[in-house]
């Protein structure tokens, strides 16, 4: 779980991000952030349980495309939003 992030450098310090810059630095093909953009922020919904429909789904293909820094972001409001659910009760 992401803990809530207060700079754009915090952000590019975790994991995710690292491994997603990473992954675009060695590889010629194109589309590499956004896959592991899409692959966060699915991982933080699927792990929230939530189901996506349609629609759903083009608005995480559009999340995908913006900088790792900020779909961590948004992967991160998910997560604490589901294990503040879970504490209710």
């Amino acid at each position: 779980m992401t803990p809530p992030l207060e700079s754009g450098a915090e952000a590019r310090a975790l994991p995710a991000v690292k491994a997603a810059y990473a992954a675009a630095r060695t590889s010629s093909r194109r589309g590499i952030l956004a896959e592991r953009n899409h692959a966060m922020l699915c991982e933080a919904l699927t792990d929230a349980g939530v189901e996506l429909g349609h629609h759903d789904h083009r608005a995480v293909l559009w999340l995908a495309g913006w900088e790792p820094e900020i779909v961590a972001a948004v992967a991160g409001w998910i997560g604490r939003a589901n294990r503040e659910d879970d504490s209710d009760g």
